[in-house]
């Protein structure tokens, strides 16, 4: 509990030009989507900011257009997406693994 007032969260009305930025401070840009690269596979060093978005809509063209990379959860079976928050919460415990 309350792991999220140990992060750095940030609320932007510009969300593309504020990536961009952050793209210039070394930041590389992660999103899931569902034709990603395996998670688990996956492996980074780098400072890293991670899109999630709707299991729905998925993300938009924008933000694939900036994403220097794209990640999945492999499926299994003839589930069609997780939710968000499982997603996420598979995704982070992936990424942070020592």
């Amino acid at each position: 509990m309350g792991s999220i007032f140990h992060l750095n969260n940030t609320e932007s009305p510009k969300l593309l030009s504020t990536l961009t930025d952050l793209k210039k401070k070394g930041f590389s840009i992660i999103c899931s989507d569902l034709d990603g690269e395996n998670v688990f596979n996956y492996k980074s060093n780098e400072k890293i900011i991670l899109i999630l978005s709707s299991e729905a809509s998925g993300p938009s063209k924008e933000i694939l257009n900036i994403a220097d990379k794209k990640i999945t959860i492999p499926k299994i079976g003839n589930a069609e997406s997780l939710n968000v928050a499982s997603a996420s919460a598979i995704i982070l415990a992936e990424l942070t693994k020592i």
